[in-house]
């Protein structure tokens, strides 16, 4: 056979088979894996803690556990990334472990800086909007996060703030990474238009 042959049928192929985006995230140590490598925390208040602990993820893995006692007490964890994709996609999964009162809050969050390792200005960012699984855990999102076109960097933050109660929460499978590359399961059918206000 010839080799204009195998050049069709390349091209024949190419035209009929989409290939998924190779996956690709961009942080360290996503899933919490047998330590916080790659993670820092940050806590403010006297009530406020944070760590790694065994056995506290998703199926039983590692996780991340953030505790915030008083109100106003909140602590994080989070991690620069060097990238300067003009799309993005994030996500994490949270599950309350406990409060004592029903007012708390939960958050993740991606924000731009115009230098490398999250320096020099601040640019924007984006929340991550939750969605409830049926398992208990909670899937913090974030679709198609624009990034100005100075970002060289951004960071990647999730975090627990008490406000009248006491919260713990544990955080587990982060990602982040050029859109569509990062593995988020697709989202629940939803016949809504703009169901989360944006």
């Amino acid at each position: 056979m010839t080799n204009r042959f195998w050049s069709a049928l390349a091209t024949g192929l190419g035209a009929c088979v989409a290939l998924p985006l190779a996956a690709a995230n961009l942080l360290v140590n996503p899933g919490f894996d047998s330590n916080s490598t790659g993670w820092t925390f940050q806590t403010a208040g006297a009530g406020a803690g944070a760590g790694w602990v065994a056995g506290i993820g998703r199926g039983g893995t590692d996780g991340i556990s953030l505790f915030a006692n008083f109100t106003g007490d909140s602590s994080f964890v989070r991690q620069c990334v060097n990238t300067s994709a003009s799309v993005l996609d994030a996500h994490i999964y949270g599950k309350l472990h406990a409060t004592s009162n029903f007012r708390y809050y939960g958050e993740a969050s991606v924000s731009a800086f115009t230098q490398a390792n999250c320096g020099g200005g601040y640019a924007g960012n984006a929340v991550a909007t939750p969605h409830l699984l049926d398992d208990g855990w909670v899937l913090y999102r974030i679709d198609g996060m624009q990034t100005p076109a100075a970002t060289q960097s951004v960071m990647f933050i999730a975090g627990a703030t008490g406000d009248h109660g006491t919260v713990t929460l544990h955080w587990d499978d982060a990602a982040l990474g050029p859109a569509g590359t990062t593995g988020v399961p697709p989202r629940p059918a939803n016949l809504l238009l703009n169901p989360d206000f944006a």
